[in-house]
């Protein structure tokens, strides 16, 4: 009805969620084989949009538990399908979660391991230790007799077979024993006994030049300390003199071998194989000594006090003999 002086309104379009008549639009969510009405009137109630997909989304979840439980009473095979694969990816995470898991304490234990190289013995058994530079080189090898090592040069052996000095041995930055620390001793089936120590390092390229020895034949003893020279390693080094040495003791002839080994064993460069100078011990009759060499090894001064307790002060030529003894 109009009434007079009033403007005409007119008739307005219908809203989003009404039909043409105004009537609340009606949403079905199916529950199992029945339906209910769920009414949704935005304008009526004031609700915003975010409020209104909220109410969307817990009718939605509820929708969802309506069809797990219809699952679990048979009425409806798709939540079934979705349940059981839903099921199957728990047990997929819960394998994926423990293999991580181990995955996990293996590297961590790896890690802590390269963290931590130091290893602590509280005691070991070994019959050989090498102890050995980054490049693999021999610094030091600790042994028993049988796997002892032999002599070696620039890390190649030679000379003779290892098994025969237990103890240790030294090496130099090239990886050629320089010395060592060997020692044995045993009694014999007959009674009588051996027993050797020594203590030694080597001239570069060459033999030992200082030394300290220990030699024991069933009481015959002889032990001190020596100072000794040696050609030098430019002139004949031992690796080359070993296996001319070698090489040497293959001639059959022995007339020729014993003249080929004299004149191995003649100085060289004017320069000795070997000669000890200075030696402060004790020698096999009991006598405490101190010599003195030249350098070609003899003998020319000779502080001694015997078994008896009689000092005496010798001094001798080129040839070894004495000219001058204290006391007359």
């Amino acid at each position: 009805m109009v009434t007079h002086g009033a403007t005409p309104s007119r008739p307005r379009a219908p809203r989003s969620g009404t039909d043409g008549n105004g009537r609340l639009a009606q949403s079905v969510i199916r529950n199992g084989n029945s339906s209910r009405p769920e009414l949704i009137n935005d304008e009526a109630e004031g609700v915003t949009t975010g409020e209104a997909r909220m109410r969307s989304e817990r009718n939605d979840d509820r929708s969802l538990f309506s069809r797990a439980e219809a699952s679990s009473s048979g009425t409806d095979p798709i939540a079934a399908s979705v349940i059981a694969r839903l099921q199957r990816e728990v047990r997929l995470l819960k394998v994926y979660a423990l293999a991580g898991s181990v995955v996990l304490g293996a590297c961590s234990t790896l890690a802590f391991r390269q963290a931590s190289p130091k290893t602590r013995f509280t005691e070991i058994d070994v019959e050989r230790i090498n102890v050995v530079e980054p490049d693999g080189k021999l610094r030091m090898v600790i042994s028993n007799r049988p796997r002892s090592i032999g002599p070696i040069y620039k890390g190649k052996p030679f000379g003779y077979a290892g098994g025969g000095r237990p103890g240790i041995i030294f090496f130099n930055d090239e990886g050629t024993e320089n010395g060592g620390l060997t020692f044995t001793g045993k009694r014999n089936p007959d009674g009588t006994y051996v027993a050797q120590s020594g203590f030694s390092f080597d001239q570069f390229d060459q033999d030992q030049v200082l030394y300290f020895q220990y030699n024991d034949n069933n009481g015959r003893r002889r032990l001190g300390f020596t100072i000794a020279d040696r050609v030098d390693a430019n002139v004949a080094n031992i690796y080359d003199m070993v296996a001319e040495r070698d090489s040497i003791m293959k001639m059959s002839d022995s007339t020729a071998r014993n003249a080929a080994l004299r004149r191995w064993q003649a100085p060289r460069s004017g320069q000795p194989l070997a000669a000890p100078r200075v030696f402060f011990g004790r020698d096999v009759s009991r006598t405490a000594l101190v010599t003195l060499a030249d350098p070609s090894g003899q003998t020319r001064l000779r502080l001694a006090v015997d078994s008896l307790g009689a000092p005496s002060l010798e001094f001798l030529d080129a040839a070894g003999k004495v000219v001058t003894k204290l006391p007359n």
